[in-house]
């Protein structure tokens, strides 16, 4: 029977570290910096992104991240139009 709880223990143990693995992290470079359309320099989320990013959900986390990368590439033409 102990043999039976351990096994069951390691199980859950292993499940809670591949959830953990799976989550998505924050994009946050701690350069918090706002520009006037209230998009941060630092990770390119809306204000209103960084204030919702603990109740999200993964997949409207990976949406996030999808147009922080928008942004970033946006700026980035913006900022050397010659580049392309």
């Amino acid at each position: 029977m102990l043999d039976i709880m351990k096994q069951s223990t390691d199980i859950a143990a292993r499940a809670n570290n591949m959830a953990s693995a799976l989550t998505v992290e924050s994009p946050c470079v701690r350069n918090c910096c706002l520009d006037d359309d209230d998009i941060c320099m630092g990770c390119f989320r809306t204000l209103d992104e960084i204030k919702g990013w603990s109740s999200c959900t993964d997949h409207k986390k990976h949406s996030v991240l999808k147009n922080c990368f928008q942004r970033r590439q946006l700026k980035k033409q913006r900022n050397n139009p010659l580049s392309d």
